[in-house]
């Protein structure tokens, strides 16, 4: 590698996919990591984040696309994220009933499946999904 790039990569590549069907899935946390990492009593009330790649020296590839490009369509368990509010190089995603935290529906309470479609652009690259426990 280069002086001050990153010497791996790691993040979940969105690509554009010319079928409107298609969708990139993914479960957060993974079945595995919510076996390994949820202990005692867990929350179905979360803030869901996601964070996106950070271009090198601000300069992004050809074809990338960020939530600020208004160019990717993002559900949470079947409701569509209307707003996203940027903290750096994250977003919080909030659904579209004007709730800031969303409702687990699943099996496991916490664990949320999260689908992203690209609207323009060729890819996007998530880094990171964050669950934060909502606590009142």
């Amino acid at each position: 590698p280069k002086y001050g790039e990153r010497d791996y990569k790691d993040y979940y590549n969105i690509g554009k996919v010319e079928d409107d069907n298609v969708w990139h899935t993914r479960i957060f946390p993974s079945d595995a990591e919510y076996d390994a990492f949820s202990k005692g009593t867990v929350s179905t009330e979360n803030f869901i984040m996601a964070c996106l790649e950070m271009c090198d020296w601000g300069r992004c590839a050809k074809g990338y696309v960020g939530f600020d490009d208004d160019l990717a369509s993002i559900y949470v368990d079947n409701n569509k994220v209307e707003k996203k509010e940027k903290i750096g190089a994250c977003y919080l995603l909030f659904p579209s009933n004007g709730e800031v935290t969303w409702v687990s529906k699943g099996t496991k309470p916490g664990q949320y499946e999260i689908e992203v479609k690209l609207n323009g652009g060729m890819f996007m690259r998530i880094t990171s999904i964050v669950i934060v426990p909502f606590i009142s």
